[in-house]
């Protein structure tokens, strides 16, 4: 067995119940060295710990001078009941900055990301070659006006 498995592994998939799973299988990554492109889609509405937990699992088990595209589309159940959100428990996304290659981001969370003034002053700089950018809440059929925001108001400029 070689002491860099998954060095060759350029390209992941992965769909699953939630953040927790996912999680797992980083876990067992190791350290993916060449890996440009993750895209995870998990079904259930996961917990804030479990979600952040998993946020600092890819900063730690992917290489942050090779990943391209990051996307994550949370909470894709179709019985998945609307989340009570606690604006208290703020994902926090900074650690993403260190990804310096990256090029695609896309994050739609049912939970409050910290979107911030000093965040998106931050993004031209990690992210030079940054092209596409989505920072939202999972897509909703809904015409409810009562969901809560995905991100923390912020003053203009």
């Amino acid at each position: 067995m070689t002491d860099r498995p998954f060095q060759s592994l350029r390209y992941v998939e992965i769909k699953s119940r939630g953040a927790q799973d996912i999680l797992g299988f980083l876990q067992h990554l190791t350290f993916a060295t060449g890996l440009r492109q993750l895209r995870i889609s998990t079904f259930e509405t996961s917990s804030f710990e479990a979600l952040q937990n998993t946020i600092s699992a890819i900063q730690h088990h992917c290489d942050t001078s090779t990943l391209e595209t990051l996307t994550w589309i949370q909470g894709l159940g179709p019985y998945d009941e609307p989340l009570d959100t606690d604006v208290r428990e703020v994902l926090d996304i900074t650690s993403l900055l260190k990804f310096r290659s990256l090029k695609h981001l896309g994050l739609a969370f049912r939970g409050v990301m910290d979107v911030n003034p000093e965040l998106l002053r931050r993004i031209p700089t990690a992210w030079p070659q940054i092209r596409s950018l989505s920072l939202c809440g999972p897509y909703s059929d809904s015409q409810d006006s009562s969901h809560k925001p995905y991100t923390r108001p912020f003053p203009a400029a």
